[in-house]
């Protein structure tokens, strides 16, 4: 394996995508738009975990540990209304709770993408200049 030159870091990344089907509405929006009413979507999460260094097994963070954190929220947001769940239900509040609450156990947790289609995605990743985020 290559390492970085001198003064240079370098980054390891890791992505893994899950998927699930969600009912939502935006009822904030005006009544005659299509996102108003309840509707549902076929979900995609791509999280992103970042580093400098690999362990003893040559890995940022094993893809099962990954699988552990995820698998329960994927379970519990399976085939609901995430609006009983949520109290905004877009890509990009949906994105920064879930970064949210995998933070604390991943703390390689570099971003989170929610695709509500395969055209539509939101990011969410941490900023110190920004702080975390706080969905209204």
């Amino acid at each position: 394996m290559r390492h970085a030159r001198k003064g240079q870091k370098q980054v390891f990344e890791l992505r893994k995508s899950y998927r699930f089907e969600a009912a939502h509405s935006l009822p904030h929006l005006p009544p005659v738009h299509k996102c108003h009413n309840l509707h549902g979507h076929s979900y995609s999460v791509t999280v992103a975990l970042t580093g400098e260094s690999l362990n003893r097994d040559g890995m940022l963070r094993d893809f099962l540990d990954v699988d552990a954190y995820m698998h329960p929220l994927i379970d519990m947001y399976d085939h609901v209304n995430l609006n009983d769940h949520f109290p905004v239900t877009t890509c990009e509040a949906l994105a920064c709770s879930i970064y949210n609450m995998l933070k604390p156990g991943l703390k390689e947790l570099k971003s989170v993408q929610v695709s509500e289609t395969p055209k539509t995605s939101a990011t969410y990743s941490y900023s110190d200049l920004i702080g975390v985020c706080d969905v209204v």
